[in-house]
């Protein structure tokens, strides 16, 4: 009895990964809109956020090193005034 008890006890965490994959996924999503969104706001008013969009969201579906990179542009534009957003859109692969 103990032993059933204890299977059951430690099988719960990995039945939950596998029954519930996507919860690992939140991580990987990158904020594509709002990026783009951002360098349109602060560096140009004409800046296509429609095309840069629809390039980082297929990018980052399909390339690994490019997300990455995305969730670092991500964190550097989160919560900064323009000025302080300027190195960001220099370094962020999705705005080149």
């Amino acid at each position: 009895m103990r032993f059933t008890m204890l299977f059951a006890a430690l099988s719960l965490p990995l039945a939950a990964l596998t029954l519930f994959p996507g919860c690992g996924e939140a991580e990987k999503i990158i904020d594509c809109q709002q990026i783009c969104q951002n360098k349109q706001d602060c560096v140009n008013s004409d800046y296509d956020v429609t095309a840069c969009r629809q390039d980082c969201e297929h990018r980052s579906d399909t390339d690994d090193s490019f997300r990455d990179d995305a969730h670092v542009c991500e964190a550097c534009l989160d919560n900064k005034a323009c000025a302080e957003q300027i190195k960001c859109f220099l370094d962020c692969p999705i705005l080149k």
